[in-house]
């Protein structure tokens, strides 16, 4: 028999399979806004008070903002307004001052207590009532209640905001008492700085003034947190200054 011939099959070529389409990246998470941060405090009063000590609204707007020159003539009407005051003599609340001999007792409460909702509602309105329809108006009313909302956001966010010296009771004329009550900024400030209210109760104490309702742990924030005052933009916007129509350009 003849040699048999090897027959090569041809294998059949199979089809490729689809390359598997790529999966479209990811988007990236957008980040969170930073917080700018916050200026730095102003100088704090000594414990107990030695020079005559004060901060008012207008005074810390100066402090911790690039005041625009139309933003001037309204903010001085502001001078003193929502101040706290403390010295070796004199102590007082929104331009008030008191002689220390003349202080009964000093009443202190909690901050959320003492700045609420409606509070701040109408800390809006007097700002706005005390500043007449001139360039700069905006301005002011709406940095006013934005720093107050910073103030505000993390201190009324729990039960408890920190201790503030509410009420300064007094001798006025024929004896009778009289009271001063700290505003809004007054009591945000002593919340936030703790040494501003440890500098009225200890200058209180040395003058022989009684201190009602101090606590014994009397910071309920480290200093950490008190430095920490983002407020929500919530709380700010709620009391923007509207678009005003009255206000003239300026010449």
């Amino acid at each position: 028999m003849g040699d048999r011939k090897k027959l090569s099959i041809p294998k059949p070529t199979l089809p490729s399979l689809p390359t598997r389409p790529s999966l479209p990246a990811m988007p990236s998470l957008p980040s969170l806004p930073s917080k700018p941060p916050l200026p730095p405090a102003p100088p704090m009063p000594s414990v107990p008070a030695e020079e005559q000590w004060e901060l008012s609204l207008a005074a810390y707007l100066r402090h911790a903002t690039d005041l625009p020159s139309l933003a001037l003539k309204p903010l001085g009407l502001l001078d003193r307004y929502g101040a706290v005051a403390v010295g070796p003599d004199t102590v007082g609340f929104d331009g008030d001052d008191v002689s220390w001999d003349k202080v009964i007792r000093l009443e202190v409460r909690d901050v959320v207590e003492v700045v609420s909702d409606a509070a701040m509602a109408h800390e809006a309105e007097k700002i706005r009532s005390l500043l007449p329809p001139l360039p700069g108006r905006k301005w002011v009313v709406d940095h006013a209640m934005a720093l107050l909302g910073d103030f505000a956001g993390p201190r009324l966010a729990h039960a408890h905001g920190g201790d503030v010296v509410s009420t300064i009771v007094y001798r006025g004329k024929l004896g009778r008492e009289k009271t001063l009550q700290a505003g809004v900024f007054a009591a945000l400030v002593m919340a936030t700085w703790p040494d501003v209210r440890r500098s009225l109760t200890a200058t209180a104490r040395l003058h022989a003034v009684e201190v009602y309702g101090e606590r014994e742990a009397q910071d309920v924030y480290g200093e950490r947190e008190a430095q920490d005052l983002y407020g929500t933009r919530e709380v700010q916007d709620a009391y923007a200054e509207p678009e005003a129509q009255d206000a003239r350009p300026i010449q």
